[in-house]
Parts: C-alpha cells; structure tokens; sequence
C-alpha cells in the first residue's frame, strides 16, 4: 500500500492534479511614486504577479504604501537601503522565489544567497544598464540565477560583455490596450501636421533625441510650413532644449507640453511618433503609439528595433542623422496613405508580441 501511495503521488505531481505554492517576493525600487519606463514594467509586473496563482509579496525601497495600487501584500524599506538587508536577513526562509527588479540589488541578491542556498532568484535587466561589462561580484550572482531581459537587442549586448552568463531568457516589455471606444478630445490644432515625443527631459536623459528631431525643423520648416513638434515630458534639459530652438529660430514650431494629464490623446490624434533615442533596452512609448496606429520614426540601436521595424511599423535612422529624420519626416508628410500602411503594420506588430496577456503567461511560465 505504501508503494502504491508513493506512485500516485508522483504521478498526480506529473499530471499537475497536485500544485506545490511557491512564496515569491518581488523586491523593487519604485514603481508608483515615480513616472519613466523601468516603473511602467514594474506596474505591469506586479499586475502580472496578481494572476500567476502564488503568494506574492511585494518590497520597494522607495515606494510608501499611499502610493500602492495592488491588492498584493506589501512592505516599504522608506527608502532606507540598509532596511533591505534587515528584511533579506529576517524573511530569507519565508520565500522560495526571489524577484529583484534591477542588477543595482547584485549585493542583496548576494547576501540572499549565502543565507539561502535553495532560493530560486531572478534578475530582470532593462537596457543600458547591461551594455557593458559587470562587475565579476554581479556576474557570479547572477550567474547562479535566472536573468530576464527585455529585448534581442540588450539580450545580446549582455552576453558580448559577459560572456559566462548562462541562464538569460527574453522577456519583453507589453502595454494594455486603452479602450477605442473611449471618446478622447483632439489636443492639437487640426491645422497643424503634429509630431509627437514623450520622454523625462532629465539631463542624464540627453541622448534620448529631442535635440535632433528640434534640429531638423530648420530643414523641414520650409518643406512642412503647418508643421508643429509637441513634447511631453518635464525635468531639468527642457531650458537647454529650449536654449536650442531660440537659437535655431525654430521656437514657434516647438510646444512643450510638460506634464499632461491624458497622454491617450496626444497619442490617438498626432501623426506621427518619434523618439530618436540611443539608449532605449526597450520603449514602451512606441507600443503606445502603436496601439493608436501611428507610425513610428527611431533610431537603429538598441532594443527599439524589437519594436519598431524599418520600412514596416516605422522607420529607423543612424542616431543623430539629421538628413534622414527630416527626410523621413518629410516622406510621411507627403503620403498619408503610407502613415495608414505603417501605422496598421505597427498596430498588428503590438498585438502579435506585446500586449499584456501574452506577457502575464509569460510571466507563469517561468515561474
């Protein structure tokens, strides 16, 4: 009878009859209390977390619990780092799944994994951040864990500079659809042809492309005499950037916008998207233009070329060629039929790899 036990239990565990529940924490840096693209995966993580059918607690170092908009149970560090250990040291048996949300937690993953040899730890890695060698105490740590990163592109750029990294799979970044039924107000003058850019205008932000795209409106002035270049986005460059356009006697086509409340519309009636950047492991701001059907104008680095497909869904240029952004610029000016095409084209891309349902089931299988 004890041998039949034995071989039915197995064999229920092989069949998935019987589950075993994992405890899973996902420490973070923020994700509420801050705006940016490393937050919005973190929000879409943790709303992913919510159906994956575990236990799931939540960590953040800077997040309070005023900001919170999760039912999952969580804990704020108040933006103490040495809290962190103090968590790591007191609850390191209550979880079998650790999740660190950026490789800036190597030594916490460090001193997990001397406490607790059975743990089970993921890295996520997002762009720039990977582009280089790491340090060897960071390659040893996450050598020993599951890294995720969120593009080909970074994917790659990784394992050329850390080359005995074994275990890294893709894991890109998605959005949720906005409902198309909603009806959105038109922003813009409907008189004007609109180009739109969303970015923090942060000056460790500066190779993101602002700049080049304010440099081509002396060129596409001209050509474009409707022409208006709309940017969201608030922080410290926007004086430089304005700086530029007064200089290059391009300030009257140049809306900055800073912080709007409803970025949807911006998206829906604009048309066309661009964010020049180099230093993008992803971009979701692409995807949000996407889903509105707008066709996209990047650059051919970094992990937007996941997104955007040149000649395709939008296209791409050499960073900070100013010739071929105007001259792409110009050429979907000139063909609406072609802003149609692409915008479709962009608009079926995003639905095929990036919406959040197929990244929540990603998310299930790998844990």
């Amino acid at each position: 009878m004890y041998n039949i036990n034995i071989y039915l239990t197995k064999n229920f565990f092989k069949k998935g009859y019987f589950k075993l529940m994992k405890n899973i924490l996902f420490f973070y840096k923020n994700a509420f209390s801050q705006t940016g693209g490393i937050q919005t995966f973190n929000k879409y993580f943790i709303s992913a977390l919510e159906g994956v059918g575990y236990n799931v607690n939540l960590v953040s170092l800077d997040d309070e619990s005023s900001d919170i908009k999760s039912n999952l149970p969580f804990v704020s560090l108040e933006h103490k780092k040495l809290n962190a250990f103090k968590y790591i040291l007191k609850h390191h048996k209550k979880y079998d799944t650790f999740i660190f949300s950026h490789i800036n937690f190597a030594p916490l993953a460090i001193f997990l994994y001397i406490l607790n040899r059975n743990a089970k730890i993921f890295f996520i890695t997002h762009g720039i951040e990977v582009w280089k060698e790491l340090p060897k105490t960071t390659q040893w740590i996450m050598n020993k864990s599951t890294i995720l990163t969120v593009s080909n592109f970074s994917k790659n750029e990784l394992k050329k500079y850390n080359s005995r990294l074994r275990d890294i799979k893709l894991f890109p970044n998605c959005i949720k659809l906005q409902n198309q039924n909603i009806e959105l107000k038109n922003p813009y003058d409907d008189n004007s042809f609109n180009i739109l850019s969303v970015t923090r205008l942060s000056k460790s932000e500066q190779l993101k492309g602002i700049d080049s795209i304010i440099k081509t409106l002396p060129i596409l002035k001209d050509k474009i005499p409707n022409i208006k270049y709309n940017i969201i986005g608030k922080g410290e460059d926007t004086i430089r950037l304005k700086k530029l356009a007064d200089e290059l006697k391009v300030s009257k086509y140049v809306n900055f916008l800073g912080f709007v409340k409803d970025i949807n519309e911006y998206y829906k009636y604009c048309d066309i998207f661009t964010l020049p950047s180099k230093k993008e492991g992803f971009g979701i701001v692409y995807l949000e233009a996407m889903q509105y059907k707008k066709p996209v104008v990047a650059v051919n680095y970094g992990g937007v070329t996941d997104v955007v497909i040149d000649d395709k869904t939008g296209y791409l240029c050499s960073y900070n060629d100013i010739n071929c952004l105007s001259e792409k610029i110009y050429n979907l000016y000139l063909n609406p039929k072609l802003r149609k095409r692409l915008g479709e084209n962009g608009y079926r891309h995003l639905i095929d790899n990036f919406t959040f349902d197929l990244y929540a089931n990603r998310l299930k299988e790998l844990l």
